[in-house]
């Protein structure tokens, strides 16, 4: 079986082969073996990483990502303009990444084109021989812009990015890559008149070995079963989810993976869950993160994380982003006489709003016009241009 290599600066990072959507995959460890272990591994103790890129440095290697070149990842402050989901709130804190692939990503079946950046989850490379006891969860944000592939039909259809959470065996190998396989409908007509991203689960990533409306991706043997896609047709952040763990199956132990795409609020969009037998390699921990492919520019990511999954793989480990508009109203005396006074406000942060301001009392009103908005929970500060009547 073949194995690919793909070499970043002095790190030699595994890739995956492929033998076609509708075969099994044998995977190999890549580079030197390390020496024999002639017993399974203890279970690592659990642990959790998290970039939600808020800090300076969190979209390179010091921080955990690299770019894969010329495929870069770059931070970028919530609400910037990009080509695709221009201006965009982050979905964690004031910052997320944008993805650019920098290279020309033709769609054809055999194209291994495009690969895009990863992450070793806190780790200095994949090596990674302890499957950590209860298992573990790994979870990015990627945000699904439905009108930018109705904007450009014919270009933007069938346009793609795979994600893979891989795992290594008990020798600290490299074992298998978990892939969700996403992208725009097939047809420039489809992706005008009804637009949405295809979202699957397999084993498979690169245009050579999967393609995410598949109706059976490998594997499909049983336990394994065929898996249908979704299609996501709302705009907005999704989480995209591995959890894994190992189950029971007759007499059998199988590494188990739950792979989900979930709302920020927790909501599930749609599940699969693949099964990977043991056999005398055994089962590692966590080897990398990668955008096998990616060929939209710009696309945005947020929350990288690696997680126990405690009593549910559901928990969120990035602080949630600050608000971006306040809303209000209430009543106040307007003087030590007694009466009464109402007001409201609705206000978005760095761009408008408005208030009304009436004095029940002496029929003074103000409508006041809001240009400038600062948010900072608990407070709200705006200020702005306000018209009167003859009575304020």
């Amino acid at each position: 079986m073949q194995t690919l290599r793909r070499t970043v600066a002095v790190l030699t990072f595994p890739a995956v082969a492929w033998l076609g959507a509708a075969c099994e995959r044998m995977d190999t460890p890549t580079g030197a073996p390390p020496p024999p272990v002639m017993q399974m591994a203890d279970p690592a103790p659990s642990r959790t990483w998290t970039n939600d890129f808020e800090n300076p440095g969190d979209d390179t290697p010091a921080g955990g990502w690299y770019p894969n070149l010329p495929a870069t990842i770059t931070r970028t402050p919530s609400g910037a303009a990009a080509t695709y989901a221009s201006g965009i709130q982050s979905a964690s804190g004031s910052w997320h990444a944008r993805l650019s692939p920098n290279d020309v990503c033709p769609k054809v079946p055999a194209s291994f084109a495009c690969s895009g950046p990863y992450t070793y989850w806190g780790k200095s490379s994949g090596f990674n021989p302890g499957f950590p006891d209860g298992g573990y969860v790994t979870e990015i944000d990627i945000y699904l812009d439905v009108p930018w592939m109705t904007a450009d039909a014919t270009t933007r259809s069938d346009t793609r990015f795979d994600w893979s959470s891989s795992i290594d065996n008990q020798f600290g190998g490299f074992r298998r890559d978990f892939v969700f396989n996403a992208g725009t409908p097939l047809t420039s007509s489809e992706t005008g008149s009804n637009p949405g991203y295809y979202v699957n689960a397999s084993t498979n990533g690169f245009r050579s070995g999967a393609f995410p409306e598949n109706t059976c991706p490998s594997p499909s043997t049983p336990p394994n079963y065929c898996r249908a896609p979704v299609k996501i047709n709302e705009s907005g952040w999704y989480i995209f989810q591995h959890y894994f763990h190992l189950t029971t199956i007759g007499s059998n132990t199988y590494l188990a993976v739950d792979m989900s795409v979930r709302r920020l609020n927790g909501s599930i969009v749609a599940s699969w869950t693949i099964y990977d037998q043991e056999d005398v390699a055994g089962f590692g921990g966590d080897a990398y993160g990668w955008f096998v492919i990616n060929e939209i520019q710009d696309l945005a990511v947020d929350c990288s994380t690696l997680h126990p999954p405690g009593k549910t793989p559901s928990g969120r480990t990035c602080p949630l982003p600050p608000p971006s508009s306040a809303t209000g109203g209430g009543q106040v005396q307007p003087n030590l006489m007694g009466g009464k006074a109402t007001f409201g406000f609705n206000a978005k942060q760095g761009s408008s709003g408005h208030l009304n301001y009436l004095n029940h009392v002496t029929g003074a009103h103000l409508d006041c016009t809001v240009s400038t908005v600062t948010i900072t929970p608990p407070t709200a500060d705006f200020s702005g241009s306000c018209s009167a009547n003859s009575d304020a």
